[in-house]
């Protein structure tokens, strides 16, 4: 069945409006991951710069820990930010090589990071809205258990 399969692929090729398609996919997928690895890099330099001034502020009790959990979600956002915006560029670039030079495993890898990009993606938001639904059910919780020390 393999063998079939592998046979298919190699004998097809892509239409003229699909690959015209594609090309203008992957420019937009470049300009995208190029704005976003904009956005990692300010994130960069934010983070440099709060990392200055905690350096550079007088501490006062308690607030190291907040300077913590700050650094530790900017080092969060930029990694889980770093992922989908290389996925996004790796696609625009094997795409746009497998077209080129009609290479159809440069399309098929350029795909494989479409599919990685949507998981990331995916899994991203069902942890979020996960995240949610439990932030939601704790608040009511909290709410209910206020009302009941209430006289």
């Amino acid at each position: 069945m393999d063998t079939l399969d592998n046979q298919l692929t190699s004998d097809q090729s892509l239409s003229s409006t699909s690959k015209q398609a594609l090309l203008t996919a992957s420019k937009w997928a470049k300009f995208l991951s190029i704005i976003g690895f904009i956005g990692i890099g300010l994130m960069a330099l934010g983070l440099f710069f709060l990392l200055r001034n905690i350096y550079n502020s007088p501490t006062v009790f308690g607030q190291a820990k907040w300077h913590v959990l700050i650094v530790f979600m900017y080092l969060i956002f930029a990694g889980l930010n770093f992922f989908p915006v290389y996925y996004l560029l790796q696609f625009s670039n094997k795409i746009r090589t497998g077209i080129d030079n009609s290479d159809n495993i440069s399309v098929e890898e350029g795909f494989v990071n479409l599919k990685s990009l949507f998981k990331f993606m995916g899994i991203t938001t069902i942890v979020v809205i996960s995240t949610y639904i439990l932030a939601i059910i704790f608040m009511i919780g909290a709410f209910i258990f206020k009302m009941s020390e209430l006289p």
